[in-house]
Order: structure tokens, then C-alpha cells, then sequence
């Protein structure tokens, strides 16, 4: 049974419980690359479902918050592993670093349900931003012979590419929104 708190340390979005009435209500601001909103969730026996009733509660809620309709960056944590979803956003603690995830370039990488003469490589597109100056956008190439292909050295930090999911298969074709990206950021 998943209770309340378990469920809160496992979304990634700004997140607040309210309890009332002896009821429990989550109250996240959602980012997706096409849209933002807000949901609204009443917990009940260690499941969420969609209460529209309490829209109000929500809105004040957030309006003191300060969920903008901009967008919701996820914040990125030094030596640690993250994730990034196809034009999401990332951003140290400090706000001092930026990362985002532009655009898978290629994924030539062998189909896990074939076998090929070369396993192939998954090329992705990353823009910066430090100090709130952009530079330039880095490709980061997964696969190939060459790790420092998949590592990219920006001023005082070392970002490196671990993972591109999902992994393609012969019998599904992958949609650019589909894809996440599995990061380090390293500061020398």
C-alpha cells in the first residue's frame, strides 16, 4: 500500500498535501514540453484520484506558490544521476548551471531484438546556460568506441551522457517526445 508520504517523495514536481475533513489532497504543478497544468489530487486508501471539486484550493494554493505557467525546471543535484525528458530542463540548486534536453539527432543503435554487425549510437543535442549566459549547444554521442564522446567538459563542470531510453526494438518506432536521457554533472 503506498501511503501519502511515500507518494509525495516520488513526484517530481513542486508538490504540496493539504488535509482537510480528515481527507488528504495532493496539489502538483505538472511541466510537459507542450503544456503546463495544474492537478489536483485527493488521496484515498494509498491511491490518488482527480478531484476537480477543490479547482479553488488549487489555484490559491499555486498563486501563492509561484507555479508559473513558464515552466517548471527540475532541479539538478551535483554527482548525482538525473533524468531529463525530450526538452525538459534542469537546473542546479544554485541556479547557477542550466541543461536541457533539445533533441535526439540519432539513434542508429542496434534494436534489442536483433542482432547487428554494429551495435550503433544514440546522438543528442543539450543546450547550457551558466551564470545565465548561453553557450553553445553540446552533442553528446552514446555507443561508440570513444566514452569521452558521451563527456563534454563546460567551464567548471563535467557533464556526462549514461543512459538513452527507451532502447529501440524492430517492431516500434520511437517518437522524439518519447525519449529521456539519464545525466551526471560533475563539478571539477
Amino acid at each position: 500500500m503506498l501511503r501519502t508520504k511515500d507518494l509525495l517523495g516520488r513526484l517530481d514536481w513542486p508538490t504540496a498535501l493539504i488535509s482537510t475533513n480528515g481527507l488528504n489532497y495532493i496539489v502538483t504543478c505538472v511541466h510537459q514540453p507542450a503544456h503546463n497544468h495544474f492537478a489536483f489530487h485527493r488521496v484515498y486508501k494509498g491511491m490518488t484520484r482527480l478531484d476537480p471539486n477543490f479547482f479553488f484550493i488549487l489555484v490559491l494554493l499555486f498563486l501563492s506558490a509561484g507555479c508559473d505557467d513558464e515552466h517548471v525546471q527540475k532541479l539538478v543535484i551535483l554527482d548525482q544521476e538525473f533524468t531529463l525528458v525530450f526538452q525538459e530542463e534542469g537546473q542546479l540548486k544554485d541556479g547557477a548551471f542550466k541543461i536541457s534536453f533539445q533533441e535526439i539527432l540519432e539513434d542508429s543503435r542496434c534494436p534489442s531484438d536483433v542482432q547487428c554487425v554494429w551495435a550503433g549510437q544514440a546522438k543528442v543535442l543539450l543546450h547550457f546556460t551558466e551564470k545565465n549566459k548561453p553557450t553553445d549547444n553540446v552533442e553528446l554521442i552514446l555507443g561508440v568506441d570513444n566514452p569521452e564522446l558521451a563527456t563534454k567538459v563546460i567551464g567548471a563542470y563535467t557533464i556526462r551522457l549514461l543512459e538513452v531510453d527507451p532502447y529501440p526494438l524492430s517492431t516500434r518506432e520511437v517518437a522524439p517526445s518519447d525519449y529521456s536521457i539519464r545525466l551526471i554533472i560533475l563539478k571539477d
